[in-house]
């Protein structure tokens, strides 16, 4: 037989197994043994220094080794098989060779080690330790010299915090370190310290545990829990705020700390840092140089060396905002006198600094600049024509703004007066008073005063459309006199009372004349005269009540004013819309009125059009007029949506349309079912998507075309598939690209419909582009409609005109009244529109209406029903 005895290899050093430690420790001996002809291995014994230890009679043939001392051993085993024959074992070393002979091996001892400071049981601080061990060894070389300790290391909880320097002599080591506190976040636990001493064999021994607390350091006082962080909270500038670039921004923050104090705030931005706070308040200046998206926190370190950083507040560097600037005079959309002179007006201010200047300008050409509040200067236009009026404000940053432009038109002086405001007084022998009087477009005058009798008993008079020559001459019964640049002058018959008055100052868009009536007094006048200076004189007519205010607005448009019969009229007039609201005390009923001086003059044009109304059978389909204007033709998108109407909640909507459009009684074009070509599909789509109409669903019962129409008038028909009725829609969408002045354009729209009660009145919706207000004439026919052959027609009208947001703008319920019947008569002549007849229950509105959207409501004066008419005309 033979055998090798594998491990442990022969030469090799062995450390003494720790009894101590574990139960099962020993030294493996590992011996591979074989045999040869046949025979079996029968027994493997194993000697140690030539004594038998112990002898294994079944493979594997593994010895457990305890030696209880350290020394030299040789290692040894006799191999025995079944046919009696014996033989020794060799050794296997490190070279990985067989050696003949014994396993010959060095058992030593572990380095031993204690820890003398700190004892079991002691106080250490986060703030620093000092810990303290004894390590010895007992090994010697071959030539009996003690085995040195190489290093020593220390552990806190199982962490090493570090090895101790080797002694100048002795065998005592120490190291200092920054304990760590032990804690289960509300209590402190105990700490385990240990040290490992390794000899230069790299035979290493472990000290016991010694159990220590581990406080803040000081008193008692200070035995807290550590590691609880302060707590930080970035005050200012908030999550998602603005910031100006180059402006000062304070970076505001609050801490606290559980354990003591904090010792420094050290302010981020995008994490890097921007200055450090060593003390209370927590607060630093930042200056942004750059525009773009920032970071910004705080991390703060409390007195035992715990941290926290912030959550991060997003910021967004901004250029400085604007100044503001915008025209008070003259108003867009009004007339002046060519070679003579006219003051231009600006309002301008600076959200984050003082306006240095305000330049203005004619169509692109310096006018002058103002450096100083009034920004007012005088501007002389040298010819007729157009003028787009600019301001652009600089403030004291170098920022500039530009204002929205203002075009007026610039008139011959001969052409007349234009549009006027005279305020002053006349005299007789028997009585005086105050008056007003107002030029519209140098056609008509308007005329209001209120007088004191020798009796004391104060009388209202009010002379309307009273024709104005171009030279500024005009008469009517009982007054005749002139209005000029200067002023007016004039008498008054029988009495010859003989009034004066001055023009006054130019004013903004409030300025003007404006007729109305008491909402829900279908009888009542309101008529009124708004100087430029701020200056008004009002006439109110309600059955029995006839007063006068004279008075003045406030700069914010606001007045309160004690009438001739001293009633309170309090209200306000819009400084951009020309818009007057009011309350007349004794009188039931808001005031609404609107200005019809001015807008004849408009870049803008009527840009969609729709009305929503009953869709009948035979005579009763609705039927949509329109007139497009100039000398070249327009693209127009022209829809009758009902099935659609239902997914906006609105009953009683027509379940399918036809579209027919025509010129005169050719038909031009038709459509039924929106959707149903895939073409048709296509470009409507894409139109809706332009002018930003509501989608219609795809297989939709509606109805929608485009078409290219020369300049003529057009219907377009609507009615039901195989004679459905229902509540339609028919709108009217301009595609051509918007230019201003230009002459092709929507210039008038009408809508026949069927008019009933509730949600089935007819409504029209209209809305105008641009920068400067538009006069346009909105009538609801009805009685007059009888008088054409149409039967059925609606027997009183009551009209409505509502702004974007709902708000009742003006309503009419006869022509007659609550109107100037001159204007709205040269009008209705002016725009082509057909007669109402004096007295009749149609109703109408001439109003002034700066861009937006609108909506006139027609529905029947006291519930009747009937077929009515909606019209918008563009007065030129």
């Amino acid at each position: 037989p033979s055998g090798t005895i594998f491990a442990p290899l022969t030469g090799s050093l062995i450390e003494i197994p720790d009894y101590t430690a574990s139960a099962t420790a020993y030294i493996p001996v590992v011996i591979e043994a074989g045999a040869q002809g046949g025979a079996q291995i029968n027994r493997v014994e194993f000697y140690i220094n030539g004594v038998l230890n112990a002898t294994v009679t079944a493979p594997p043939y593994n010895f457990k080794w305890m030696p209880t001392s350290t020394g030299q051993y040789a290692l040894s085993a006799l191999v025995y098989d079944s046919l009696g024959n014996v033989a020794q074992t060799a050794s296997f070393n490190s070279a990985g060779t067989t050696v003949v002979g014994p396993d010959n091996v060095t058992v030593e001892a572990a380095p031993a080690i204690a820890i003398t400071t700190p004892t079991a049981g002691a106080t250490i601080s986060t703030g620093g330790a000092t810990v303290q061990a004894v390590a010895v060894d007992t090994n010697l070389d071959s030539h009996g010299v003690a085995i040195p300790i190489t290093q020593v290391q220390f552990f806190q909880d199982g962490i090493y915090v570090g090895t101790a320097p080797n002694p100048p002599a002795g065998d005592l080591y120490q190291l200092s370190f920054m304990p760590k506190q032990n804690s289960n976040g509300s209590t402190v636990l105990p700490s385990v310290l240990t040290a490992v001493a390794t000899d230069q064999q790299g035979f290493q021994g472990t000290s016991s545990s010694v159990t220590v607390t581990v406080t803040a350091g000081g008193s008692g006082t200070n035995n807290v829990v550590i590691g609880i962080a302060p707590s930080v909270l970035l005050t200012a500038p908030a999550n998602n705020a603005t910031v100006i670039v180059n402006n000062p921004t304070t970076l505001n923050a609050t801490a606290s700390a559980p354990n003591g104090n904090i010792v420094s705030a050290k302010f981020l931005v995008d994490n890097v840092m921007l200055q450090t706070i060593t003390k209370y308040p927590y607060s630093v200046i930042w200056t942004p140089a750059n525009l773009g998206n920032y970071q910004l926190s705080v991390e703060v370190t409390d007195n035992v060396g715990d941290k926290t950083t912030s959550a991060i507040s997003n910021v967004t560097v901004i250029a400085p905002a604007g100044p503001s600037v915008s025209f008070v005079s003259p108003a867009a959309g009004s007339t002046v006198s060519s070679g003579s002179s006219v003051t231009l007006t600006a309002n301008a201010s600076s959200p984050s600094g003082t306006i240095a200047q305000v330049q203005f300008f004619e169509n692109g050409i310096p006018i002058g600049t103002v450096s100083a509040a009034p920004y007012t200067i005088p501007f002389t236009p040298p010819s007729s024509g157009v003028y787009t009026l600019t301001a652009i404000a600089t403030d004291n940053s170098g920022i500039q703004t530009t204002s929205t432009p203002t075009v007026v038109e610039a008139i011959p002086a001969t052409s007349g007066v234009g549009t006027s405001e005279f305020f002053g007084q006349y005299q007789g022998l028997n009585d005086g008073g105050r008056f007003a009087f107002v030029t519209t477009d140098g056609k008509y005058g308007t005329y209001i005063s209120h007088s004191i009798s020798a009796t004391g008993a104060e009388t209202a008079t009010v002379y309307t459309d009273i024709p104005v020559s171009s030279s500024g001459n005009f008469s009517t019964k009982n007054l005749a006199g002139n209005a000029s640049a200067g002023g007016v002058n004039g008498t008054l018959t029988p009495s010859q009372d003989i009034f004066i008055g001055a023009p006054t100052s130019s004013g903004g868009a409030s300025a003007g004349y404006y007729t109305g009536s008491v909402t829900s007094a279908p009888g009542s006048q309101f008529l009124a005269i708004v100087g430029g200076d701020g200056s008004i004189m009002a006439y109110i007519a309600n059955g029995s009540t006839v007063d006068v205010a004279d008075g003045a607005i406030d700069s914010d448009g606001t007045f309160s004013i004690t009438t001739i019969h001293n009633n309170a009229f309090n209200g306000s007039v819009s400084l951009t819309k020309g818009f007057l609201t009011g309350t007349l005390s004794g009188t039931t009923g808001d005031i609404t009125a609107a200005k019809v001086s001015g807008g004849t003059f408009s870049d803008g044009v009527l840009k969609n059009i729709s009305t929503r109304g009953q869709v009948g059978t035979g005579d009763n389909i609705m039927v949509a007029g329109f007139a497009v204007g100039g000398t070249s033709a327009k693209t127009l998108l022209i829809r009758a949506v009902g099935p659609t109407l239902s997914t906006f909640n609105v009953p009683g909507s027509i379940p399918s349309t036809i579209l027919k459009v025509f010129s005169g009684s050719t038909l031009v074009q038709s459509n039924t079912g929106w959707s149903s070509t895939t073409a048709n599909q296509v470009a409507i789509t894409s139109a809706d998507n332009r002018v930003g109409a509501f989608a219609l669903p795809a297989g939709s019962a509606d109805s929608a075309l485009i078409g290219t129409f020369a300049p003529g008038t057009y219907t377009a028909q609507v009615s039901g598939v195989s004679g459905a009725t229902g509540l339609a829609l028919a709108e009217i969408y301009d595609l051509d690209s918007y230019v201003p002045f230009s002459a092709q354009r929507l210039t008038n729209v009408s809508t026949r419909g069927q008019v009933g009660t509730g949600a089935n009145v007819l409504i029209g919706g209209f809305s105008i582009n641009g920068t400067a207000p538009k006069r346009l004439l909105i009538r609801g026919a009805g009685p007059t409609l009888g008088s054409l052959s149409v039967s059925g027609a609606l027997s009183a009208a009551h009209l409505q005109l509502m702004d974007t947001s709902g708000n009742l703008i003006r309503e009419n319920y006869s022509w007659g009244t609550g109107n100037d019947p001159g204007l709205v008569s040269l009008a209705a002549t002016s725009t082509g529109a057909f007669a109402f007849a004096s007295g009749s229950a149609d109703a109408a509105i001439l109003a002034v209406l700066p861009p937006g959207t609108y909506t006139a409501i027609l529905s029947g004066a006291g519930g009747a029903t009937g077929v009515g008419l909606v019209e918008v005309y563009e007065v030129p």
